[in-house]
């Protein structure tokens, strides 16, 4: 493992393409491993869950995970892997019993403490980088509607920082080199206050950013259904940046309900994120998720999250994500700031080089079509005469730019 230098890189680019293996390891299948080298990515992130390697009380099970890893290793491939997550199908059955009223942090901590130390001393310095937790600013959205954890783990902020000393202290004290990430769900308005508390209060490496802006779960909700809707992580990356740590994209994908989904609104959602990504001084992204997940109906938003169905069979996605990790496209995102408007109609022509390129709203980001690398003179015009703005702008080999306009 490269662990010392997974973060050494020319400015403006990113060395961590990956990819997330979910719900292991009940979706895991022989060849996915393969499947993510000839994606050309070099990470994979995973979750290794208290229920499966402390099935009986201070008895610890990795086999599987021994196997698993040791073969990721093989294959050249860095691993980011999360500790601690309380979703209630990662607990064991009697930790949730203990705490189905509500949540005793007294008797909670030292056995989640004892789970986290006997985790990572027995991987150490396998994994590249060790997630505490998982959106834990995100705890009540988790239990409604989504029903991943249980009531008892709606936590309030002193709660949240409590389970993550918690973790990082027993990632800490077993591991040197390995660095630390914690994750937040971005797409909940509370992301920015909560991170304040977490730098102020924890030691930790890199700030993960999880955004899902067009996730619903309303068929007939035009909203959410728009992969153009990810171009605003560039400016949720940015003001993380703000915070003087490191910063990934941990977790993204394009998730719909069956009515809205396609797989060219997913490629395109893929390319929009690979694409502002790029303009910005992040690290990396992992992609949620490597397949579609057979435990998970059609009809459910995030059955079809895969860069390969259920049968292992290729999508549009994964050739597009594969073309970006080449780095080898040059865009051009325009953000117009003014007045919010949530209505996706748009109001403000787009103009690249005296040709109308397409529309945005205000409070909004276009993304151009794939371009040569060269100038460009880049021009917005709203409904009034006088909303006219324009700039110029070079584009280099592989370096997607980002112009930002008020109006």
């Amino acid at each position: 493992m490269k662990i010392l230098s997974i973060f050494h890189t020319k400015p403006g680019r990113t060395n961590i393409w990956g990819v997330t293996l979910c719900e292991l390891p009940k979706e895991y299948k022989e060849g996915d491993l393969e499947r993510i080298v000839e994606l050309g990515a070099g990470w994979v992130r995973l979750h290794i869950p208290w229920r499966y390697v402390e099935k009986e009380k201070g008895v610890f099970d990795f086999s599987f995970y021994d196997k698993l890893i040791d073969r990721i290793e093989e294959k050249g491939l860095n691993v980011l892997a999360a500790v601690g997550c309380a979703y209630s199908q990662m607990l064991p059955d009697r930790i949730l019993k203990e705490n189905d009223i509500c949540l005793d942090l007294p008797s909670y901590l030292p056995q989640l403490k004892r789970y986290v130390t006997e985790t990572v001393a027995h991987f150490k310095d396998k994994v590249a980088i060790w997630q505490a937790e998982n959106e834990i600013n995100h705890t009540e959205l988790h239990v409604v509607p989504g029903g991943w954890r249980r009531p008892a783990w709606i936590l309030d902020q002193k709660k949240e920082i409590q389970i993550l000393f918690c973790i990082i202290s027993g990632i800490r004290e077993n591991t040197s080199k390995s660095q630390i990430m914690v994750n937040l769900e971005c797409d909940n308005p509370n992301w920015q206050k909560s991170l304040k508390a977490y730098t102020r209060s924890l030691s930790f490496d890199i700030i993960g950013i999880d955004f899902y802006p067009s996730y619903s779960f309303i068929p007939c909700d035009p909203i959410n259904s728009f992969p153009n809707r990810i171009l605003r992580l560039s400016e949720i990356i940015d003001t993380a940046l703000s915070f003087k740590k490191k910063v990934i994209v941990a977790e993204i994908g394009y998730p719909a309900p069956k009515e809205n989904y396609s797989e060219e609104n997913q490629a395109a959602y893929i390319h929009h994120a690979c694409q502002a990504l790029l303009t910005t001084k992040a690290k990396g992204i992992f992609i949620w998720e490597l397949t579609d997940q057979t435990s998970k109906e059609p009809e459910f938003p995030e059955y079809y999250f895969g860069l390969l169905d259920k049968d292992r069979t290729t999508k549009a996605s994964f050739e597009v994500y594969k073309e970006e990790i080449l780095q080898s496209k040059q865009t051009i995102l325009v953000s117009v700031k003014g007045l919010l408007f949530r209505e996706p109609k748009g109001c403000v022509d787009v103009y690249i080089n005296e040709e109308l390129a397409g529309k945005t709203n205000l409070d909004g980001l276009f993304m151009s079509e794939v371009l040569s690398p060269g100038k460009y003179k880049i021009k917005i015009k709203g409904w009034l005469a006088w909303q006219k703005r324009s700039r110029q702008i070079e584009l280099l080999q592989g370096r997607p730019q980002r112009i930002k306009f008020r109006m």
